[in-house]
């Protein structure tokens, strides 16, 4: 048996893990039209970067739409890191 804090970690990892899941099931059909191995991994990584922006509590076209704009300007390492979805708190101006 699990201790409670390490028990509750596991709950909270496997419920995660279930709507991943049932995410990537749901977008399974959408990935079929991906007719090159490049479209593959473009579908992919664009997932990626939306699921992370919503595991870390990320509006994902907010996010997007931040790093996008300030990415041309960043030089340093700091400058990327401070892009990344934990990191960040996007304010767009309308």
């Amino acid at each position: 048996m699990l201790a409670p804090e390490r028990d509750r970690e596991h709950s909270f990892r496997l419920q995660l893990t279930d709507l991943n899941v049932g995410t990537v099931d749901r977008l399974r059909k959408n990935w079929m039209f991906s007719d090159t191995p490049k479209g593959a991994t473009a579908s992919a990584q664009i997932y990626s970067l939306v699921e992370t922006a919503k595991a870390n509590g990320q509006e994902p076209y907010t996010w997007l739409r931040h790093v996008l704009e300030r990415l041309p300007q960043a030089t340093s390492v700091e400058d990327f890191e401070a892009l990344l979805p934990w990191n960040c708190s996007p304010i767009i101006s309308r």
